[in-house]
């Protein structure tokens, strides 16, 4: 304590108190320390110079937390409550018996331990640090709590939280959640829908895989509730086991794999997780890298699961569906084996993902290759990657935890991951849209410059498309020249890609793989009729083949059809990128113009019934939530101005606030508002607390 401190409010008697919570300069007398904190600063914890030191001083406060001061009904509670410091305080709180004390808690900002007479409770700046750290840094409630309990001095009591805090916790966020959203109101949805996509007809493209890095073990447990936000991104798992059970039954085994992924493998599933009870996650994600669906894996990545997705996405919307998928080469000879023509019928490609297709044999590249594949653009298919690796950081948690509670962290998880990709919407659109532009411009040179030296048109390079396809899909005929071509040919494409990478790389490593794998097959053609030299048919200079090379052209003609095939397709593709890119940037503007009015129709609703509390609360959170879809929407609307044109432009309730174009106000939705590196929490100021 400083000498001769005089109390800071009263400045009449010496301080012999102090409070780090008010400032680090608060020091007071007795009977002003009792004004200030026997009814406002209840949850500070101020100390007393004592015997040389300072020590927290014990005292029991009260709080009236009535809903109105004349309501003539009174009753006292002890509570204890745990503050953010991880500091326990032992309140008396003053409330109406004509309102629940769960409901008069939370107005001051106090979260119960039991929705029926709580013992215990948490400061909402507790749990909303929590949240943030699980989110943002996907730290455990387990490890959450033991570093509260390392903050909180020695010489306070602490006692273990974290068993009353699991179930609290999950009703806080997903209270937290409906705030955010207001999805409980009329047609708003809960943050899971991609702006960009179509929402009626149109194209979507989208990309499904499996991660094994988020199993949950047998031993955690069984949940005796079910997930607080249902089937949100999370199908029913009882229907999915159903339909995996009721179609893998010999079935699994039955397709050739054209690489060494362990996707779609029952064999390998058997015996390999007989310790968990969930061995993954499946699921799908659009092409904007916003989630869609998901189930939980009880065995190996089966095909069955795929299914399952595709017939869920297709038959609850009108739109077509383009799928990317690592397998999808060996999941379209399944589906054509089992008969499933009638999902392929309604599925408009299938292709494999731009990584992943280089671990893929030269047959499979040149049928579902990406750049190959008509009506996806420059997709690269590998957005379920993306989201893997912000996933897999929870696995940790997760594997420990019981279904229900697995599914709540995950499906939170998601949506925050779905909200962050909604704020980068826009500039994800403005540099794939600059991407696609330069791709373009690109291609059309190299092809014209290649058209030149091969004097070739453009029938001319379909023509060699064909060729060199039905080269590479050319089946071996034992003991023939030409089976030897083939197999060469798949070898030297195989090649000509590596060369596009440093040996470093996984694509690099995965083009090798198939190189010797393709390498080994022609030695041991060569070696089983003992017809050529292997020495001979890498030498392009032998007499195998002369006069002409494989396509019967020299290899440096060769090697410019196959960049007039690479500069054709990528023109091709980055043509439809722009027009899926306008069409993507449409569908924003429109899905937050849609927004706004949904939100205005509820405003008008709200009005025309009684003012109560409630509704009075509901049109300050609709008000918040305007505010926020309207700093999305004119961000958008100004990213997107040079490249479509932007929407009527919506009145709202807030434009009649606000007049953006007079002189007098700032402009708080000036596009330079957008141009900061701290866009997201401009946006995110809006939430409620």
């Amino acid at each position: 304590m400083p000498p001769h401190q005089m109390c800071v409010l009263c400045q009449q008697q010496e301080a012999s108190f102090r409070c780090n919570d008010c400032s680090a300069f608060a020091y007071y007398c007795s009977s002003c320390l009792q004004n200030v904190h026997d009814t406002t600063c209840v949850l500070h914890t101020p100390e007393e110079w004592k015997d040389g030191t300072f020590s927290p001083v014990n005292c029991v406060t009260s709080l009236d937390i009535r809903h109105l001061s004349c309501c003539s009904t009174k009753k006292e509670t002890p509570i204890c409550v745990l503050d953010a410091n991880g500091l326990e305080h032992q309140v008396s709180l003053i409330h109406c018996t004509c309102e629940s004390l769960v409901v008069s808690m939370a107005r001051v900002r106090l979260w119960p331990s039991s929705p029926v007479q709580p013992k215990f409770a948490y400061t909402f700046e507790l749990l909303d640090w929590f949240e943030a750290l699980l989110l943002e840094c996907q730290v455990a409630l387990k490890d959450l709590c033991s570093a509260l309990y390392f903050r909180c001095p020695h010489i306070s009591k602490r006692r273990e939280v974290y068993g009353f805090l699991i179930d609290s916790f999950e009703e806080y966020r997903y209270m937290k959640h409906e705030l955010r959203t207001l999805s409980f109101l009329d047609q708003l949805d809960s943050g899971n829908v991609c702006p960009a996509c179509p929402k009626d007809g149109g194209s979507k493209i989208v990309s499904l895989d499996a991660i094994f890095g988020l199993p949950r073990r047998k031993n955690a447990g069984i949940s005796f509730n079910d997930s607080l936000h249902g089937n949100l991104f999370f199908a029913c798992q009882s229907e999915v086991d159903e339909f995996v059970t009721n179609n893998s039954i010999g079935s699994e085994n039955n397709v050739e794999e054209c690489s060494n992924f362990k996707a779609g493998s029952m064999l390998r599933s058997a015996s390999r997780y007989h310790a968990l009870d969930e061995t993954g996650v499946f699921g799908a994600g659009c092409r904007h890298e916003f989630p869609i669906y998901f189930c939980s894996l009880k065995h190996g990545e089966r095909y069955a699961y795929s299914i399952w997705i595709m017939e869920n996405l297709i038959g609850h919307s009108t739109s077509e569906h383009h799928f990317i998928y690592d397998i999808a080469c060996n999941l379209s000879r399944h589906l054509k084996k089992c008969g499933r023509e009638d999902l392929l019928k309604n599925i408009a490609s299938l292709s494999v993902p731009s990584f992943h297709s280089y671990g893929h044999t030269a047959s499979c590249q040149v049928d579902f290759s990406p750049v190959r594949t008509e009506g996806i653009g420059l997709s690269d298919g590998e957005v379920m990657e993306r989201l893997w690796s912000f996933l897999r950081r929870f696995c940790r948690m997760t594997k420990e935890m019981r279904p229900s509670h697995r599914i709540n962290v995950l499906t939170d998880a998601l949506l925050f991951y779905s909200n962050k990709r909604t704020e980068k919407l826009s500039k994800l659109l403005v540099s794939r849209w600059s991407r696609a532009q330069s791709t373009h411009a690109i291609a059309h040179q190299n092809l014209e410059e290649l058209k030149a030296s091969l004097n070739a048109t453009e029938g001319d390079i379909l023509k060699f498309i064909e060729e060199e396809r039905s080269l590479v899909l050319c089946k071996s005929s034992d003991g023939t020249k030409e089976s030897i071509k083939s197999i060469f040919a798949r070898r030297k494409f195989l090649l000509e890609l590596k060369g596009k990478y440093a040996d470093g790389q996984k694509i690099a490593k995965k083009l090798s793989a198939q190189i010797k794998k393709e390498t080994l097959s022609l030695k041991r053609l060569l070696e089983k009729h003992k017809l050529y030299k292997y020495e001979d048919i890498i030498n392009p200079n032998s007499d195998f083949w002369e006069p002409v090379d494989v396509m019967n052209v020299s290899a440096e003609v060769y090697k410019m059809r196959r960049s007039a095939i690479h500069n054709y397709l990528l023109l091709q593709r980055s043509e439809e990128e722009l027009e899926l890119l306008k069409q993507d940037m449409l569908n924003t503007l429109q899905y937050f113009k849609h927004k706004l009015e949904l939100i205005k129709e509820n405003q008008v609703t709200i009005m025309s019934e009684p003012q109560t509390l409630y509704n009075s609360g509901l049109s300050c959170l609709l008000l918040k939530y305007e505010h926020k879809i309207l700093l999305l929407y004119n961000k958008s609307k100004e990213a997107f101005a040079p490249i479509v044109p932007a929407l009527p432009f919506f009145e709202s309730a807030l434009n009649i606030q606000v007049d953006t174009d007079s002189d007098d106000t700032d402009d708080e939705f000036d596009g330079s508002e957008f141009e900061t590196d701290s866009e997201s929490e401009y946006i995110l100021q809006f939430n409620c607390n």
